[in-house]
């Protein structure tokens, strides 16, 4: 008798070999515990460290403010660019993926250029081009006779939004999507067209359907990401009080005295949303647990011949990379080299004081060393644990894996700020812990837990596109759970895997909001570094330390790209 897909699933499911309980106070003391003081405290109005006052008074604070309800309003407003940037992505990575368009190796390093720079410098950038009565565009606009007045401003919410679509969501979701195409065996979208459907038909029937894990998850990563955002809407928003869920956390904390539990009540109102989100993403992705793209055939992408439509599509993805990419970087990197940030028509404007100045610092020394480790540990113990949890969260079902599963979308309802703030506490209140806070260790498993949803959920999504019957025939012959993983199942999911390396470094690399409350001094990272130039009025400085980022994850991107493009699959 012959055995069904759904059957060899359930036996390939079974065969898991670790205690479920021990994952989960694995994955749950390091994520629960931060999360569950955040949830306690904001039912406290009393201050990080003393005794518990329990009281129902932050939530009614919270509710009672007019801003604060603003504030969740125009959160929830700026959630509009993530169907934007994925409609964007969607295209950008069927064209990278399915249509000899010339130049897109360029295009891809592009995109992963705009992802990795760092953010704070980036939006300078922008702002010194487009914003206001200083953006430089505007004032050679102004000089045009029909023109009264700034044609752009960034500080409004479609400035806003259109920074962050620019810089970050548009990139990570065709970053995202791209190995997933790629994964799509081109035999069905070949069936597709010898029925006779047009590409339109093709693509919205097969390919969308096919990609429907990757897109959830790039949905759902958009939209919760999208509401934790900080330092773009703290520059831009605040000048304009355009205040979002973050930055009402952030001046809650800043405040004379700091408002600490109605900032807690705020998170886990947040946090019982992320939940319902993560209990429909549970529900969806089961319906495509056995949508299966690659198999034992292996997977043949075809691409489509160069036309003419491919270069106007060229043209387009070069267009959209200039002016994204190219622009603002530009002036970040000549602000680098300005007396003044901004000030280009000064008689004598540029030197190379701030990058002399910033090179010869001690403190710049230490930053590389601490940004070196730490990356570089996220990175390899992010992704190994990543996968593993992936391939749990893909292959088993019951009701055990489901919480796990639940317990790693967690740290998305925490923003980075306040799950700085709930380690601090905890390693300070917990006997034994408080001597490591001198080391680097509260950084590495502050940022672990925070790459966790995105990495785990990336990692599941590549394992369920393997067909468990290639695991099967490992084990009919002898193999066992730890020789298939690292012999059938890790090669498949290589390209994810390194995706998902390159994203945890350089998400260690670019931290800000995190660490800042638990890097003590000699310790601090690159892009901490970047902060204290920053607020410390040096943005000439600061703009040095950007461009050096941006140097460093370039070289960083260029080497990991190449071993990813070597472990694709043909």
């Amino acid at each position: 008798m012959s055995t069904t897909t759904q059957d060899r699933g359930r036996i390939s499911r079974r065969r898991l070999p670790w205690p479920k309980l021990l994952i989960l106070v694995l994955v749950g003391v390091p994520v629960l515990v931060p999360i569950l003081y955040v949830v306690v405290s904001s039912f406290s109005d009393s201050f990080p460290g003393q005794a518990l006052n329990w009281s129902w008074a932050p939530w009614e604070r919270a509710f009672d403010s007019g801003r604060t309800v603003q504030s969740l309003l125009v959160s929830l407003v700026l959630t509009l660019r993530v169907p934007i940037s994925m409609a964007v992505a969607l295209c950008f990575a069927w064209f990278l993926v399915r249509v000899d368009v010339p130049g897109r190796k360029f295009v891809m390093y592009a995109l992963w250029t705009a992802f990795f720079l760092p953010v704070l410098p980036m939006t300078f950038g922008w702002m010194l081009l487009i914003n206001g009565n200083s953006g430089l565009l505007n004032q050679l606009l102004d000089r045009l006779p029909f023109v009264d007045g700034p044609i752009f401003n960034l500080q409004t919410i479609p400035g806003i939004m259109w920074v962050h679509i620019t810089l970050t969501t548009i990139p990570i979701m065709t970053i995202l999507l791209v190995p997933a195409m790629r994964a799509i065996d081109a035999s069905y979208e070949e069936a597709s067209d010898i029925a006779g459907a047009r590409t339109s038909t093709t693509i919205r029937r097969i390919t969308l359907p096919l990609l429907a894990p990757a897109v959830l998850v790039a949905l759902l990563a958009g939209f919760i990401r999208s509401l934790e955002t900080f330092e773009v809407e703290q520059i831009l928003g605040t000048p304009a009080e355009i205040f979002v869920y973050s930055t009402r956390i952030f001046n809650l904390l800043r405040a004379s005295p700091p408002d600490y539990a109605q900032a807690m009540a705020l998170s886990t109102l947040l946090l019982v949303i992320l939940v319902a989100v993560a209990l429909l993403y549970q529900r969806v992705q089961s319906r495509y647990a056995d949508n299966a793209t690659l198999g034992g055939k292996g997977v043949r992408v075809r691409e489509r011949p160069r036309t003419a439509k491919s270069w106007l599509a060229a043209i387009a993805l070069y267009v959209a990379v200039a002016v994204c990419i190219v622009g603002p970087l530009a002036m970040l990197v000549a602000g680098s080299f300005t007396k003044l940030f901004g000030f280009f028509f000064l008689d004598q404007p540029w030197t190379l004081a701030h990058w002399t100045s910033v090179l010869t610092d001690s403190d710049f020394v230490g930053a590389v060393k601490n940004s070196a480790i730490v990356a570089l540990t996220v990175g390899l113990v992010g992704t190994f644990v990543f996968a593993l949890l992936g391939t749990v969260f893909a292959r088993s079902r019951d009701r055990l894996t489901r919480w796990i599963s639940l317990a790693a979308w967690l740290p998305w309802a925490v923003p980075g700020l306040l799950m700085g703030v709930a380690y601090l506490t905890v390693f300070l209140i917990v006997p034994g812990l408080a001597s490591w806070l001198q080391t680097l260790l509260p950084l590495i498993i502050v940022l672990l837990v925070q790459s966790l949803p995105l990495g785990s959920m990336m990692m599941q999504s590549a394992v369920t596109q393997v067909s468990p019957e290639l695991e099967e025939a490992s084990y009919g012959t002898g193999a066992g759970w730890w020789r298939t993983y690292f012999r059938i199942t890790l090669p498949l999911v290589a390209p994810m895997a390194v995706t998902v390396f390159v994203i945890t470094f350089m998400s260690a690399i670019r931290d800000i909001s995190s660490t800042v409350l638990l890097a003590a001094p000699g310790h601090s990272t690159l892009s901490l570094l970047m902060f204290e130039y920053a607020n410390g009025s040096e943005p000439e400085a600061a703009a040095v330390v950007g461009v050096i980022i941006a140097i460093i994850s370039l070289a960083m991107t260029a080497v990991v790209l190449r071993i990813g493009e070597r472990l694709s699959v043909n």
